[in-house]
Order: structure tokens, then C-alpha cells, then sequence
């Protein structure tokens, strides 16, 4: 009875310690677009793309949209929101695994418990946009929960099957996949010639038609403005996927921790038939990202990872069964502390993210001019602070875009900057990167190689840069007049400099 009651009381300790470090993160990225389409109402929601434009293609997820309308647009409503649905997530993932790994008794709890503090869904739960991923999930699972089984043979369960896959659509199109995956499950369950089962699968496949129509309507088109990958990128991704999906703080300890299950799932003989659905599930939930792979399209696909990893770690097969339960333990202990520490990490993006914001609306109200901005946090050691989302989170606090000129954009690596802004003469300016790079979100096309900028001069709307590498540039400001103001973000601080 000891141990139970230590479990339950662990895991609200962390539950708490994370409600309490999300209540600190503000809006950031792509939150405040978000936001500010929430504030327009459910028409705006449900007519216009994420970014509130019509028959332009795009992103159409008025389901995630309707949430933020819901249950409100404030920081602290968005993260606990963000993580009540994380948390019921993972309960569905445990439900899941009752129905998928009848023979692993243990694996329920212990999925649940390990997709919970999977540090690869840090961007999913501590990012606002994040809860499209979780919607869409949670719609998905829970598809996958009241497909008929062998022993139901209504349709009732195939009209809910049809109302969780239009609700996982609209929620994001990662979701698109779930038919092929409630075939997959017929086929291990050996159901498919039911009347029931293919009504469940017909209706899936309806909802994807009703979403494509709605999208058409709304956008202009159903699947299109989406880039095709290439066969390198979508294969490579595939490998990239399988190991990001056990990432910790440490980049390849995804990598042998799935090489050594799979050894332990040979070596205990695992039923294959499982481990063979379960391969196939994730494959095909990851499908959409391929090519165009982000951290936070993981979060479907980890759902069937964290089903695999428990179904062999916890397996009551072989004398070794308690050892396994203490390294699996050990593994969920470990990712819960690098998740918890990640969550710190957020918090001190929010407060730059912050301080930017509240200087950049006080530099533009002390005075009538516009004002230039340099270096605008871009991201923060890959965590969103501003990027293409500066002017929504302006908008929010009464300014509008007409007094504010996007400049050059930065890419941090720690808290203190690593960016030196000097003013040569006049209306230019020398910009030194260290813990940093020059970046760019305003339209422009630079010229890369690979991922490094290469010297070269950017002309635009306001001025030119004049790049000599990702660490270095030189700014000349052509745009303002007197009494407008540069307003450069430099070290950890920032400066205005005065036109006169």
C-alpha cells in the first residue's frame, strides 16, 4: 500500500511543480497571432485561416482556435489549459495501452506515466500553439478507444469514431493519418469484414472529406500551399524522428535507448504481433512531418513510442522482471528532471520575452516617431520568443504596426545576448554576434549555405544590411527622419538611439 501511495504523491508533486512553472511563461511566438484571432470571435475562428486571412491557403484548425476563445487568451489560462490536456493525454495513452498490450498488465501505467514527462513535448505543453499537436491527439486516441471491437457490432461507436476524427482534423493535420490507422487496428484485431468496424473506418474517411471541404471554402484550397519534401529530407527525417522521440537534455540519447529495448525485446521474445502494430502506428502517425520536421509533430507519434518502450520494459516475461521495472523507473525519473529543468529554461525566455516587449512599447509612447527595432529576439536556445510575431504582441498592448519598423531579428543562445550594437555615424550601425546570429523574418530571402549565412548585401524596405557572416553586419537605416529612434537590443539590454 506504501508504494502506491508514494507513486500517486510523486506524480502530483510534479504535476503541481509544473502547473506552477507554466503559470510563468507568457504569450510567446506564434501565441499572440493566436490571440489575437481568439478576441475576433468564433465567425473570424471558423471562417478565416489561423492567421485570420481568407482563400490564401495556409493552416485552417478552428477546433485548437476555438479553445483559446474558450478558455480565455491570458498567459496563465493558456499553459494550465495547455497542461490539463497534456495530463489527459497521457491518461488516454494509458487507456490505450489496455486495448493494444492486453498481455503487458503493467504497461498501462507506465506509458501514461512515461509519454507525461517525454521531454520532447517540453514545446507542445510549455508553448501556447502547442495544444494543436495535444487536441489532435487526444481526438486521435480516442478514435482509436471506441473503434469497434471484436465483440461490438453497432454503429453506434462508428459515429463517434467520426466525430473524434473531424474534431482531430480541424485541430491540426497531423491527425489526417487516422484512418489508415483504425485499419491497421482492425487488421491486428482480425475485425475488418464487420459491418461496424468498416462503418467506423468509412466514417473517418468522411470526416477528412468534410474537412478538406471546409478548408476549400475557407481557403481556397483543400490540401495545397504545402511544399513537397523531397525523397532525401522525407527519408532522413524518418531516422530523425526515431531518436528525437527519446531525446533528453542530451541530443542522441534517444538513439541507444531504442537500440536497447529492441535487443530486450528480442532477447525476452516479445509477442512480435505488438511490437509490429506499434511500429506501424508511429510510422504512419508520423507520415505528415516528414520533410518538414518540427520537435512539437512528435507529440502524435510519441503516443505509440511510449506504448513500445513500456510494452517491453514492463513485460512480465522472465525472472528479470523487477530489474526492468527499476531501469524503466529510472528512466521516467530521468526524463521528469529534464523536463522540470526545460521548464525553467521557458520561464526565462518569458521573462526576456517580457522585458523586450514592455521596452519596446515604452520607447514607442515616450515619443511621436516611429521607431526602428535591431535584433529582436527571434528564439532563445530554440525556444520562440518573437520571430514573425513581434506586431501581434504590439497589437495587444495599443500600438499599432504603422509606428514600428521590424529591423534584423536574433537567434540567442543564453539570457545575457552575445550582441554588440555600435552606432558608426548617423544611420549606421555595426552589429557584432557572439552567443547569437543574425537572423531574418521580415520577408527577406538571404543566401545560405546550408544553414550559415554567407556575406552578401540585403537590401530593404528601410534600409540595407550588409552581412559579412552570421556573427557580423553592418545596418544603414534609410527609412527615418527626425525625432524617429532606433531601438537595438544589445548584450542584455537595450539601447535607443536618437534621430536629429
Amino acid at each position: 500500500m506504501t508504494k502506491p501511495i508514494i507513486l500517486i504523491g510523486a506524480i502530483a508533486l510534479f504535476v503541481a511543480y509544473l502547473a506552477w512553472a507554466v503559470s510563468g511563461i507568457p504569450l510567446l511566438g506564434d501565441d499572440w497571432g493566436h490571440a489575437q484571432l481568439a478576441v475576433k470571435g468564433l465567425s473570424e475562428i471558423w471562417s478565416t485561416s489561423w492567421v485570420g486571412e481568407r482563400d490564401v491557403g495556409g493552416y485552417y484548425r478552428p477546433v485548437s482556435e476555438t479553445t483559446f476563445y474558450l478558455f480565455g487568451t491570458g498567459s496563465v489560462a493558456v499553459h494550465l489549459f495547455n497542461l490539463a490536456v497534456h495530463l489527459l493525454v497521457s491518461a488516454v495513452v494509458a487507456l490505450l495501452a489496455v486495448r493494444l498490450l492486453p498481455t503487458a498488465k503493467g504497461a498501462a501505467l507506465g506509458s501514461g506515466l512515461l509519454f507525461f514527462v517525454l521531454p520532447i513535448h517540453v514545446s507542445d505543453v510549455f508553448w501556447g500553439v502547442g495544444r494543436g499537436d495535444m487536441l489532435c491527439t487526444l481526438f486521435y486516441c480516442a478514435s482509436l478507444l471506441v473503434f469497434p471491437s471484436a465483440d461490438d457490432r453497432g454503429i453506434r461507436r462508428a459515429l463517434w469514431v467520426g466525430c473524434f476524427a473531424l474534431a482531430g482534423y480541424l485541430s491540426k493535420e497531423m491527425a489526417l493519418t487516422l484512418p489508415a490507422a483504425l485499419v491497421m487496428l482492425a487488421a491486428y484485431e482480425s475485425t475488418l469484414k464487420r459491418p461496424s468496424t468498416r462503418a467506423a473506418i468509412i466514417a473517418s474517411a468522411v470526416a477528412v472529406v468534410v474537412c478538406g471541404v471546409l478548408r476549400w471554402i475557407v481557403l481556397g484550397s483543400a490540401w495545397g500551399n504545402v511544399p513537397t519534401p523531397g525523397l532525401g529530407a522525407f527519408v532522413f527525417d524518418a531516422f530523425r524522428a526515431a531518436g528525437l522521440m527519446g531525446i533528453s537534455d542530451i541530443k542522441a540519447f534517444g538513439v541507444p535507448l531504442l537500440v536497447f529495448t529492441l535487443v530486450t525485446g528480442v532477447v525476452l521474445r516479445r509477442d512480435p504481433r505488438h511490437l509490429i502494430l506499434l511500429v506501424a502506428l508511429t510510422g504512419i502517425a508520423v507520415l505528415p512531418a516528414l520533410g518538414r520536421l518540427h520537435r512539437w509533430y512528435l507529440y502524435l507519434p510519441s503516443v505509440f513510442y511510449a506504448l513500445f518502450l513500456a510494452s517491453i520494459w514492463l513485460s512480465e516475461r522472465s525472472k528479470a522482471v523487477q530489474v526492468r521495472q527499476f531501469v524503466f523507473g529510472l528512466l521516467v525519473s530521468y526524463y521528469a528532471g529534464v523536463t522540470g529543468a526545460q521548464a525553467l529554461d521557458w520561464r526565462d525566455a518569458g521573462r526576456l520575452s517580457d522585458r523586450f516587449l514592455k521596452r519596446t512599447v515604452d520607447a514607442i509612447e515616450s515619443g511621436d516617431g516611429r521607431v526602428l527595432l535591431l535584433n529582436v529576439p527571434a528564439a532563445l536556445d530554440g525556444i520562440p520568443i518573437f520571430a514573425h510575431n513581434l506586431l501581434p504582441a504590439l497589437r495587444t498592448h495599443g500600438v499599432e504596426p504603422d509606428e514600428v519598423i521590424l529591423g534584423t531579428h536574433v537567434w540567442l543562445l543564453d539570457t545575457e545576448g552575445g550582441v554588440e550594437v555600435e552606432r558608426r555615424a548617423g544611420s549606421v550601425f555595426d552589429l557584432t554576434f557572439r552567443e547569437s546570429r543574425l537572423s531574418f523574418h521580415q520577408g527577406e530571402s538571404p543566401k545560405m549555405e546550408g544553414r550559415t549565412l554567407v556575406a552578401q548585401v540585403v537590401e530593404t524596405s528601410w534600409g540595407l544590411i550588409e552581412v559579412a557572416s552570421d556573427r557580423a553586419a553592418m545596418v544603414r537605416v534609410d527609412a527615418l527622419a527626425t525625432g524617429d529612434r532606433v531601438l537595438a537590443y544589445s548584450g542584455s539590454e537595450y539601447e535607443v538611439f536618437t534621430f536629429e
